[in-house]
């Protein structure tokens, strides 16, 4: 939380207190990055619980 003043994203593969509705704040073009990844993973194959939380 402290770094976020500072401009810090999370690393996708780690595990963070960020949530949903942060992400495009955080991201500029995450409604772009969704778009892509529910084209390549419809069904969320690759997703884990911290990531569906995420991207779901």
């Amino acid at each position: 939380m402290i770094l976020r003043q500072y401009g810090a994203r999370p690393h996708w593969g780690k595990l963070h207190f960020n949530r949903a509705e942060d992400m495009p704040s955080l991201y500029p073009r995450f409604h772009d990055f969704q778009a892509i990844r529910r084209k390549m993973d419809p069904s969320g194959l690759f997703l884990n619980d911290h990531l569906r939380s995420l991207f779901e």
